[in-house]
């Protein structure tokens, strides 16, 4: 998930419990109403008591639409720190020690210091020990936890008692504000309260009921017979276990327990009650939002602190209180049970405390991040310990804390493995019953143990230290001692199968297939495409399968569900004539301009014309029937995951790109292993995600990118090389430059000048990467143009950059091109339209200068050197200061090129500046340059800088040529290639003993030489003087 987001809300948003859905509903909302594109956190795994998907039912996130993140393991979280800049924890009882799940995450620890931390209406329940602990976490929980807390930004919490405890206990302040449902407007609620899919006609009461005893039913009845409610409507929690008691206790005729859990359903139910009874504090809560009288039992079990907090704000005191203890005649007796009740003083009181709450919300989260607020967060040691992959510790702690996978020969021969666990009594569990069932440690040796007690295998001579997380031993059956037993960590075995190369790319595929939205796979049988096929089988919840034996008939198979679903299906087969079998189905595909892609299994190339099985030549084999067609590389290293990651997403793309079709995709496999890995290898990637838009969108679909723009700090165009400007464009990126905050980074190929451009080829090439991730990193670069000077320092500090940053190429072509290895936007468009259409989206809008400042102050504190003895750095600063304004100016492939940059005193200067740049060949510069000598007709003068390796190379330019008055070549004849010298090598360095003044004065030319330093001087006022022309000027070095 690279997707960009400007707020990370953590919290109990998709746990089975209605208030805490709907907080965190009302939440979302409220900050998305400001501009602001959210995701939603999951709590992370690895802390005691947090089980993966336990208690979460995540289809009223689905329904509505909710971004959110799988659950990371807490060794994982840092990679959070990618998704946004402003963390927010919401509110409920997050911060309260008597909760066993409560931990390190919920105090933000894992955010980087430089992040915006806000809280929102977190609360302690009813937490009141002299000390910020409990007897769920270790003795360094308060000081751990308050140094996280003093990293927080801004901290709000619901309960003024709470406040109390953290300010006199901790020493942090916190601001009071009202939870986050009451921040919302009604109607939102009731929009989803009509998407019910339980309603109920006529009057009834409803008790929403969290902890149902025999004392609560009581009343409840009592409270509807009092006001005479023959019906009554029950729900619960939203667990299926909890809604299941609810039914058994409330199993009268005059109760309906609502069943189907979900949010909308809880919503209806208040809209259309008439009263209700609730022991909830959001049940409360919502009961007053629906404006309808209600009793409550003040639920001591949760917190009887936020029941009196909350009746103060709607100034109703203990009225609507009520009792598990009370009798029906109390109830009855009651004159507060009504279904009258005046809200008028709670309204008033509510609207200006919600008002006061919303404003600290948007206050929080526009604020500038706090300097002093830069802390490093904390971890519990508790946690701290579990991380400790890298130390050793005695075999038996290794054993008892660890979770293994046990290979084995099935009595069919076939290796199976099981995941097992080695209990603190002795027994083994997780393991095929009829097998091992006890374990036993004594004399550096492991046995494992048959129910019938006999040993079945051994594992000897053990150290007596291991890694928990490197962990992999070998132990022989007894039965047969031929026959080896292995035992590993479950991290050990991760590792092991995710080195696997061609694992790891299948990884990568399926991650960018999940990301692009590729949900249909077309699957036929096979040996090569094993491991594709098991992949995809581990993934059920994202990819939906279909077996076709055939391959031809797979191929239109999954050519008529990309036809029907409108959308790319993807066809794996084997290799060999497999997929020649899908040749027919490509090609109609490609006529039918559908997105069928083609995944096909294959053997590594040096197998290829070697006589080897089932092997033929699969690349191009669908050629030209085909938008795109890949091979993956077969060589390893975290670059060839970059560049698969970029065939695949590439080709992806091209199957709906300025119009559909079909792609191919063409894998390597050296090793099918018979044994699949464990289901935990399996886990998907998280990968740069590379969308495309194009003028064929809507404009609503632009203004996605426009508000991103718009939301951030650091924006540096990377502007490569282009034609001048003309005064249309310069106008429409002035307008532009002003409106966001835009920094433009320029060299002489950007033929742009201005008061937002820089120059900072020095400073970045004397600048640490550090330093610049530091002061310079960009949230956003746009690159426009073509390329920039060749070894330019931007595009090696833009390399090492941070995952975070983001690469907007903006470019016609629309071309795949992901030059500085962060690439995440395609903009598909001339630069005119986009500076245009984006400053226009910003009008009202003003750069703040500050990005623009720290650019500008890092560029000043390098300036080039000025040189004083004669040598090539000399003449052509020399050069570049004393050509006229407005020149032409050509710049040689070679030296001449760095030099320009490094040397360059006089950045900005006006100049109309080539570049033969597109693949720095020496051979044709002066040529180029006579070619654009020949098509300018004015009379302005027209430099060549060159080399005399690239001169001597293209001689040919100048011969048979009209020479203009106005051409200046300058020529540095340094004997060979200085460019090159430094690698020692004749064969490069190509040293010679040529001189250009006969062959250029035979053409034409008034020929200057200088071979010292007053030579140069006097030489060069003529050369860039007005002086009749052509003038060819060797400069000997």
């Amino acid at each position: 998930m690279d997707k960009r987001y400007d707020v990370a809300i953590l919290g109990w948003w998709g746990r089975d419990n209605y208030g805490s859905m709907l907080t965190y509903y009302a939440l979302k909302k409220v900050i998305e109403k400001q501009g602001k594109a959210t995701i939603m956190v999951n709590e992370l795994l690895g802390y005691s008591g947090r089980q993966k998907d336990k208690g979460f039912d995540l289809s009223f996130a689905k329904r509505q639409g909710f971004d959110f993140t799988p659950q990371y393991h807490f060794s994982e979280a840092n990679n959070l720190n990618e998704l946004a800049d402003t963390f927010v924890i919401g509110s409920d009882q997050l911060w309260n020690p008597y909760i066993p799940i409560i931990n390190d995450d919920l105090f933000l620890n894992f955010t980087a210091p430089e992040k915006r931390r806000i809280a929102y209406g977190t609360s302690i329940g009813n937490f009141n020990r002299n000390h910020f602990n409990s007897e769920h976490f270790g003795s360094d929980f308060e000081k751990v936890e308050q140094q996280n807390l003093e990293r927080f930004d801004s901290i709000s919490m619901r309960e003024t008692d709470g406040i109390e405890y953290m300010k006199s206990t901790l020493k942090i302040e916190a601001e009071k504000v009202v939870d986050p449902v009451f921040l919302l407007d009604p109607n939102e609620y009731w929009n989803l309260a009509d998407q019910a899919t339980v309603t109920f006609e006529g009057k009834y009461l409803l008790a929403f009921i969290l902890d149902p005893d025999e004392g609560k039913k009581r009343n409840i009845e009592a409270v509807a017979d009092k006001l005479g409610f023959d019906k009554i409507v029950v729900m619960t929690d939203a667990n299926v276990e909890r809604v299941q008691q609810v039914k058994l206790m409330f199993s009268e005729d005059r109760y309906d327990v609502i069943m189907d859990i979900k949010p909308e359903n809880f919503l209806s139910a208040y809209k259309n009650s008439s009263y209700v009874v609730t022991d909830s504090f959001h049940g409360s809560c919502f009961a007053y939002i629906s404006q309808k009288p209600f009793s409550v039992f003040y639920n001591t079990i949760r917190g009887t602190n936020r029941f009196i907090n909350l009746m103060e704000l709607l100034k109703l005191g203990d009225s609507r209180r009520i009792y598990s203890e009370n009798t029906a005649e109390e109830i009855n007796n009651n004159l507060n049970v009504s279904t009258e009740i005046d809200f008028t003083e709670g309204n008033k009181n509510l609207k200006i405390e919600a008002e006061k709450s919303y404003r600290w919300l948007i206050d929080a989260l526009d604020r500038p991040k706090k300097e002093e607020k830069i802390l490093p967060g904390a971890v519990l040691s508790e946690n701290l310990s579990k991380l400790r992959t890298d130390v050793e510790l005695p075999l038996e702690e290794v054993l008892a804390k660890n979770l293994f996978v046990f290979y084995r020969k099935n009595h069919d021969g076939n290796v199976i493995s099981e995941s097992i666990k080695f209990e603190p009594d002795g027994t083994i569990s997780g393991i095929y019953s009829s097998n091992e069932h006890t374990w036993k440690l004594e004399n550096n040796s492991l046995s494992l143990i048959s129910r019938s007690g006999e040993v079945t295998t051994i594992y000897g001579n053990l150290d007596d230290r291991y890694m928990p997380n490197d962990f992999r031993i070998e132990g022989t059956y007894v039965p047969n001692p031929n026959v080896k037993h292995i035992l590993e960590s479950v991290p050990t075995a991760i590792i092991r199968d995710n080195s696997n190369p061609d694992f790891s790319k299948t990884k990568i595929l399926l991650s960018k297939l999940r990301d692009y939205g590729v949900k249909h796979i077309v699957a036929a049988p096979g040996g090569r495409d094993v491991v594709l096929n098991r992949a995809f089988e581990n993934h059920p919840e994202i990819f939906e399968l279909h077996y076709v034996i055939d391959e031809r008939s797979a191929g239109y198979f999954a050519l008529g569900l990309a036809n029907k679903l409108k959308e790319p299906v993807a066809v794996v087969v084997t290799s060999g004539t497999a997929v020649s079998n899908l040749v027919p189905a490509m090609t109609e595909a490609y006529y039918m301009d559908l997105p069928l892609i083609a995944i096909t299994a294959d053997r590594y190339p040096e197998f290829h014309e070697n006589s080897e099985d089932q092997t033929i030549e699969q690349t191009g084999i669908f050629e030209p029937m085909i938008k795109k067609s890949v091979s993956l590389p077969v060589t390893v290293g975290s670059r060839t995951n970059w560049y698969v990651n970029r065939l695949v997403s590439e080709t992806i793309l091209e199957s709906i790109h300025n119009g559909t079709g079909p792609v191919h995709i063409n894998m390597s496999f050296d090793y099918l292993p018979n044994m699949a890995p464990i289901h935990a290898s399996y886990e998907l990637l998280r990968l740069k995600h590379v969308l495309r838009v194009t003028r064929q969108n809507s404009l609503e679909r632009w203004n996605d990118w426009v508000n991103q723009l718009l939301k951030s700090k650091r924006i540096l165009i990377v502007y490569g090389q282009d034609f001048k400007l003309t005064a249309a464009q310069k106008l429409s990126i002035e307008k532009f430059a002003e409106r966001y905050n835009v920094v433009i980074l320029a060299d002489w190929l950007s033929n742009i000048q201005g008061e937002k451009v820089v120059y900072p080829f020095n400073a970045l090439q004397r600048m640490t990467q550090q330093k610049f991730n530091d002061t310079l990193l960009p949230d956003i670069v746009l690159s426009v143009g073509g390329k920039n000077v060749m070894n330019h320092p931007i595009n090696f500090k833009l390399r090492g950059a941070p995952a975070s940053m983001r690469h907007w190429r903006i470019a016609p072509d629309g071309k795949f091109k992901d030059l500085f290895f962060h690439l995440t936007s395609i903009l598909e468009t001339n630069s005119e339209w986009f500076f245009e259409y984006f400053a226009q989206k910003a009008e009202g809008r003003k750069n703040d200068g500050q990005y623009l400042k720290a650019w500008k102050d890092e560029e000043n504190k390098s300036p080039a050197f000025i040189h004083q003895n004669y040598n090539n750095h000399y003449a052509t600063q020399q050069l570049m200061e004393k050509m006229p304004e407005g020149s032409l100016f050509h710049i040689g492939v070679g030296s001449a090129f760095m030099l320009t940059h490094s040397e360059n005193t006089v950045p900005g200067k006006d100049l109309e500046v080539f570049l033969n740049m597109g693949t720095n060949g020496i051979d044709g510069s002066a040529s180029a340059y006579m070619g654009q000598v020949a098509a300018d007709t004015s009379e302005r003068l027209k430099f060549l800088l060159i080399g005399d390796v690239s001169f001597f190379y293209d001689m040919n330019s100048l011969w048979n040529k009209k020479l203009k008055k106005s051409i200046r070549i300058m020529m540095v004849n340094n004997s060979g290639s200085q460019l090159l010298r430094h690698y020692e090598a004749k064969g490069s360095a190509a040293p010679h003993n040529t001189v250009a003044e006969g062959w250029v004065k035979s053409l034409g030319f008034d020929y200057i030489a200088s071979h010292d330093k007053e030579g140069f001087d006097e030489g060069l006022k003529r050369f860039t003087s007005n002086d009749e022309g052509p003038i060819f000027f060797e400069v000997f070095l």
